[in-house]
């Protein structure tokens, strides 16, 4: 006889944080009919037995019960800190291709001097800041020079 049983469990649901506390569980367990199972086992005065070579050996015939297990499902589990973990790595890989591509284009490409342009922007004299106005009034000091 044959058994075949399948294990499905599963805990993660529909929630804003996508799963639930308790998994659910699921079995079923089958028989495959008109199946037998069958072991030979080397034994010192079984049955004669011919193997490909021609070799024989003794085996003897062994009937019994074969289980298996097929096992499926989805276990999950929220944490907080892995979502930060990952928020703060895929912000560092952002800014650190960023600076390469800042690099390459401004040092590396054959219109190094375009993007230098483009990028910086120069002017003649030194900003003079007065300590005692607003940053409003600097920045309309700059837009008339």
């Amino acid at each position: 006889m044959v058994l075949f049983i399948t294990l499905n469990y599963q805990n993660t649901a529909n929630s804003w944080i996508g799963v639930s506390r308790q998994p659910s569980y699921e079995y079923r367990v089958y028989r495959l009919h008109e199946t037998e199972h069958v072991v030979y086992d080397p034994l010192p005065d079984g049955t004669r037995h011919t193997g490909m070579k021609g070799e024989t050996s003794k085996l003897q015939k062994r009937y019994g019960m074969h289980i298996q297990f097929q096992i499926t499902g989805q276990i999950g589990r929220y944490s907080f800190m892995q979502l930060v973990t990952n928020v703060v790595s895929a912000m560092g890989l952002v800014t650190i291709a960023s600076l390469v591509v800042d690099q390459l284009a401004l040092y590396v490409l054959p219109l190094k001097d375009s993007f230098y342009q483009v990028k910086y922007s120069e002017t003649d004299a030194p900003l003079k800041l007065d300590p005692n106005s607003s940053m409003l009034e600097s920045v309309a000091m700059l837009k008339t020079h």
